[in-house]
């Protein structure tokens, strides 16, 4: 079977690194994937190719001249490869997929991925909202809609997307890679001349409004008022010392100097376990990975409702509402006051959650299962 993928960038976010371990993954059930690169962001293109998995760039503006020619660069690869599945991710990478196979007549079974939540919607650009319409609209015409949660496939079916032949398909992680890592938390706090008695608590994001920094700067605010010892690690692209606004918001709420902003990092399965608490702020997700890669690596979390991120953590971390930082330091102060043995238990078993429900073999063949399917039926 060959797939091809047509994702607008590889920057390295969330839905990249979920195309990038399923492209591998499924080498494994004799699947050739070659990935589509529609823009310029080549950010994790050696990690694709160090895996086996061929990249193509189509460089295409975000344009509409840049569309119509993104189209055509789009069906000339789709002519060269002559693909089995054709597979978009996310909304601007679902239309060109469509509208190229359509263009090209080609016999490929296109399927398209959904990669979040409609909780910030509203908050979106016109511009945005107009292309994830557009998807609605197009929607019956392609033959499988791929969630990554089931809150999202609930808030795209009632937009009005096509529900025939949709599918919730989780993350997968690779448990082997994420995992407890004892040394990581001496070795982080000897890098950074932390105190053994500090309690990190860590959020891994990109800047977006999506992930809903402002309401984490104003609940660690409280949190750190209360608990001296806190101090918040922000990790993520655009989350570094020269993020003007986000240091204002953390001044405002009297906390800047307690917070350490790393951006953007390599081997993130590395820092996670040397962090205490993990916190996700978000107002809008798919499935989370950041959260899930926090549990595979036994670290307590704390996280906002929405997309898939109650059903990772409720019953073993803390789950809380969107948009309330209240709650969110209620939370986080809860989780500091479990204790070494508390917070260390919570992990464990987060740990266990996602090797019963979430490794990338079982995920992968999920994958692989729904794209023969639509295959045969084609």
């Amino acid at each position: 079977m060959k797939i091809l993928h047509c994702i607008t960038g590889l920057t390295g976010d969330g839905a990249q690194r979920m195309l990038l371990r399923l492209a591998a993954s499924m080498q494994e059930f004799g699947v050739q994937s070659v990935v589509a690169n529609l823009g310029d962001e080549q950010g994790v293109s050696h990690l694709f190719e160090k895996e086996g998995v061929a990249v193509r760039a189509l460089h295409i503006e975000p344009t509409a001249c840049g569309a119509v020619l993104g189209v055509a660069r789009l069906r000339k690869l789709i002519r060269e490869l002559q693909p089995d599945i054709i597979q978009g991710w996310m909304y601007h990478a679902n239309l060109l997929a469509l509208v190229a196979a359509r263009a090209t007549k080609s016999s490929a079974t296109v399927v398209w991925n959904i990669r979040r939540g409609l909780d910030d919607y509203a908050e979106r650009r016109a511009k945005t909202r107009l292309v994830i319409r557009s998807n609605a609209a197009l929607s019956k015409g392609v033959s499988g809609i791929v969630y990554c949660s089931s809150m999202s496939k609930t808030q795209h079916e009632y937009m009005g997307f096509h529900p025939a032949s949709s599918v919730v398909l989780e993350n997968g992680f690779d448990a082997n890679k994420f995992m407890p890592r004892p040394e990581s938390r001496r070795e982080f706090r000897a890098k950074y001349g932390i105190g053994d008695e500090e309690i990190l608590i860590a959020n891994i994001g990109r800047y977006d409004i999506a992930k809903g920094h402002t309401y984490l700067s104003e609940a660690f605010g409280i949190a750190v008022a209360r608990k001296p010892s806190a101090r918040l690690v922000l990790i993520g692209r655009g989350v570094d010392d020269s993020n003007s606004e986000l240091k204002a918001q953390l001044r405002k709420y009297g906390c800047l100097e307690r917070v350490m902003m790393l951006g953007e990092q390599e081997e993130i399965e590395k820092l996670h376990p040397a962090f205490d608490v993990f916190c996700s702020s978000s107002i809008a997700e798919g499935f989370p990975n950041a959260l899930s890669e926090a549990m595979a690596c036994g670290v307590p979390c704390v996280a906002t409702d929405v997309g898939a991120s109650r059903q990772l953590v409720e019953g073993i971390g803390r789950v809380v509402a969107a948009r309330d930082p209240v709650q969110l330091a209620e939370a986080i102060v809860a989780t500091i006051e479990d204790g070494v043995d508390g917070r260390r238990d919570a992990g464990e078993r987060g740990r266990q959650r996602i090797l019963r429900r979430y490794t990338l073999p079982s995920v992968a063949r999920r994958y692989f299962e729904f794209y023969a399917t639509l295959k045969a039926a084609s």
